[in-house]
């Protein structure tokens, strides 16, 4: 794949998770996750998938955490 890229002049810049959003993501998620497991042990233990889509849901609800994810690994965004 990368000598078919570089044949049609396509410069792929290796990857580095300092700028990818989804890297700083999962780690506020991750963080998240370790805060409420002391909590939340009780519907951990009943029914997982739910305890992790509402940590999914929490924590990707904060926009300002979002915006901050963007700006750090140097891309800009329109709002709305």
């Amino acid at each position: 794949m990368m000598r078919m890229c570089e044949a049609a002049g396509v410069v792929v810049s290796a990857y580095s998770p300092d700028f990818s959003p989804i890297e700083e993501f999962f780690g506020e998620l991750k963080n998240y996750i370790r805060s409420r497991v002391h909590d939340d042990w009780e519907l951990i233990k009943a029914d997982f998938k739910l305890f992790l889509e509402e940590c999914v849901k929490a924590v990707g609800s904060r926009k300002k955490s979002a915006r901050g994810h963007f700006k750090n690994a140097l891309i800009s965004i329109e709002e709305p």
